[in-house]
C-alpha cells in the first residue's frame, strides 16, 4: 500500500481542481441562462409591440379610408382608385383593399347594373361559394355585402360581386364590427382570389348617419365595409423586418374561443424548454404569441471552453506533481544507494590502511631483527 501513497496528492489535486472547474462552468451556465432568458423577454416584448405597432399604423390607414366614404355620397371607382394605391404603396401589408356595400334584394338588379355600366368585366352577378368552394351564384336573400371596388384591380377581379357575407366565419366579424363600431378581424381564412398562405379580413363598417335608427337586425343606418385583405406572413416578416432576435421562432395561434388554430409560423421546432407565451387581443380575436428561441441562442461556447481549460490545467498540474513525485522517490533511491557505496568505500579505505599499517609493521620489525 505505501507504494501507492504517493499518488495521494496529485489526486487531491485532480479532485478538487475538477471540483473547481465544475463548479465555475455550473456557475457560468446559470448566468449565461439568467443573461439569455432576460435577453429572451426584452426581445420577445420588443417584438410584440412591433406587431401591435404594424397592426395600428394600418388600420389608421383603413380609418381615413372610412371617413371618405361617411363624408362622400357617393364615390367613384377611380376616386377610391387614387386612395386605396396611396394607402396599398404606404402599407405593403395590405394584399387589397375593398369597398363592400350593403345591397338590399330589392337594389341586387340596380347593383349588376351598374357595375355592367362601367365596362370592367363582361359579365357579373353577385356570387358564394359552394360546398365544394366553388363560385356560384348568390341564392336569394335580403341582404348582401358585395364586393363594388377593389384595389389592385387586375389581380382580384374574381373578387367583384362576392358577397362577403355569405360566407360564415365572415358573417360574424361584419356583425362584430357593425355591433362593435369600430375594425373587427376574421379568422384564417382562403381567399377568393388567392388560395395560397393564410389571410385574413379587417372588416370596418362605414355608417350612414343621417339614419338614426336602432335596428341591428336589418342594420338600417350601415352603409357599406372596407374590407382589407392582410398575408398572415407577409404583416407579421414586416412587423419583425427591423427587430433582433433572428434565432427565435415564432409561432402565433388565434386561440379565440378556443379555436387553437396556428395561423404563422417561423419554424418547426419542437423544443419548448425556454418557450415564452404572450396573449394579445387584434381586431376581436385573441392571438398567441409563443416565442421559441432556437438551440444556438443559448449555446454558450465560453463555458465550456473554459470547463475543457480549467480541466487541462488541473490534469497538467497533477501530472506534474506525480512526476515530481515518483522523480523524487528515485533521487532518494539514488542517494541512499551513493550513501551506501560511500559508506562501503570508507570501510574499504580503513581497512586498506589497517592492512598497510600492518604490513608496516612487519616491515620494521623485519628490518629491526637485521
Amino acid at each position: 500500500m505505501k507504494k501507492y501513497y504517493r499518488l495521494i496528492p496529485s489526486l487531491l489535486v485532480l479532485i478538487v481542481g475538477i471540483n473547481i472547474s465544475v463548479g465555475i462552468y455550473f456557475k457560468e451556465k446559470d448566468e449565461f441562462l439568467h443573461t439569455k432568458n432576460k435577453e429572451l423577454t426584452d426581445i420577445v416584448t420588443i417584438q410584440i409591440n412591433a406587431v401591435r405597432k404594424e397592426l395600428d399604423e394600418t388600420f389608421t390607414s383603413i380609418e381615413l379610408l372610412k371617413y371618405l366614404f361617411e363624408m362622400n355620397s357617393e364615390i367613384s371607382r377611380e376616386e377610391f382608385k387614387n386612395y386605396a394605391t396611396s394607402i396599398l404603396t404606404i402599407n405593403t401589408d395590405i394584399k387589397a383593399i375593398s369597398w363592400v356595400p350593403k345591397i338590399e334584394e330589392n337594389n341586387r338588379l340596380k347593383f349588376k347594373s351598374k357595375i355592367l355600366n362601367e365596362k370592367i368585366i363582361q359579365d357579373f352577378a353577385i356570387t358564394e361559394r359552394n360546398k365544394q368552394n366553388k363560385l356560384i351564384t348568390a341564392t336569394k336573400r335580403d341582404l348582401y355585402f358585395a364586393v363594388e371596388y377593389i384595389e389592385p384591380l387586375e389581380e382580384n377581379t374574381q373578387a367583384l360581386g362576392y358577397d362577403i357575407f355569405s360566407d360564415e366565419k365572415r358573417k360574424l366579424t361584419i356583425i362584430n364590427a357593425i355591433d362593435n363600431k369600430n375594425i373587427q378581424i376574421t379568422p384564417v381564412i382562403k381567399l377568393v382570389q388567392d388560395t395560397i398562405g393564410n389571410s385574413f379580413l379587417g372588416i370596418l363598417p362605414v355608417f350612414d348617419y343621417s339614419k338614426s335608427t336602432k335596428d341591428t337586425i336589418n342594420y338600417k343606418n350601415v352603409k357599406g365595409l372596407i374590407s382589407t385583405v392582410f398575408k398572415v406572413d407577409q404583416l407579421i416578416n414586416n412587423a419583425l423586418l427591423d427587430t433582433e432576435g433572428h434565432d427565435i421562432e415564432l409561432h402565433i395561434y388565434d386561440i379565440t374561443n378556443d379555436l387553437n388554430e396556428k395561423i404563422y409560423s417561423s419554424g418547426n421546432s419542437f423544443d419548448l424548454t425556454h418557450n415564452q407565451k404572450r396573449i394579445i387581443t387584434i381586431g376581436g380575436r385573441v392571438w398567441e404569441l409563443n416565442f421559441t428561441p432556437k438551440p444556438i441562442f443559448y449555446e454558450n461556447k465560453d463555458a465550456y471552453s473554459n470547463l475543457i481549460f480549467g480541466l487541462l490545467i488541473t490534469l497538467i498540474v497533477s501530472l506534474l506533481i506525480l512526476f515530481y513525485q515518483i522523480k523524487g522517490k528515485k533521487n532518494k533511491k539514488m542517494l541512499f544507494r551513493l550513501e551506501a557505496e560511500k559508506k562501503v568505500r570508507r570501510q574499504a579505505e580503513k581497512s586498506l590502511l589497517k592492512i598497510e599499517e600492518f604490513q608496516a609493521n612487519i616491515l620494521k620489525t623485519a628490518m629491526d631483527g637485521f
